[in-house]
């Protein structure tokens, strides 16, 4: 897997508007790239650019849309998955989650040899290291099928280096 050709982050707490983040990532040329959601907390959700013949950050800015804090928030359906992050962080830490908390990191693949398979294989990536970082949770905002099979692999890894633990080598025959 390739690195990506830059790392930016971009803290909303700092932009006015969520159609700041569209801004941001024409001023820097990024159209292919991986992103992650995060706060003080951890990991909200990974994912990857979908952007195909739109505006630039089109799928990152329609998510921070929908976040609470912005003067006017997004009510279409594009980029609600957010809103649905947002009520299980309330559920889980018993306060709202607010754009002012959030940061957002993209790595940019654009221009790299093969940016599609790349971002796969990163998305891939950032997924499988928040569960091993989680003991075996995936963040809350990463719920599909292939993310479902990735926390029950780690979570049957976990069981069975406890099933192994204390065992001396040359204890098994």
């Amino acid at each position: 897997m390739n690195q990506p050709n830059q790392v930016i982050q971009i803290d909303l707490s700092k932009c006015t508007d969520f159609t700041d983040v569209k801004s941001i990532m024409k001023s820097y040329g990024i159209e292919k790239y991986t992103y992650t959601f995060g706060c003080k907390e951890g990991i909200l959700k990974h994912g990857l650019s979908g952007d195909t013949n739109s505006q630039i950050g089109e799928r990152i800015y329609r998510q921070a849309g929908h976040l609470s804090g912005w003067n006017k928030r997004l009510s279409s359906p594009s980029g609600s998955d957010m809103r649905i992050i947002s009520d299980e962080y309330e559920q889980k830490y018993s306060k709202p989650l607010d754009r002012k908390e959030i940061w957002i990191r993209v790595y940019d693949f654009t221009n790299t040899q093969n940016p599609d398979v790349e971002i796969e294989l990163h998305e891939t990536y950032l997924i499988e290291e928040s569960i091993k970082a989680n003991n075996g949770r995936a963040p809350i905002g990463n719920k599909d099928f292939k993310t479902k099979k990735r926390v029950s692999k780690a979570k049957n890894t976990i069981t069975l280096n406890k099933f192994f633990e204390g065992l001396e080598d040359g204890c098994v025959s």
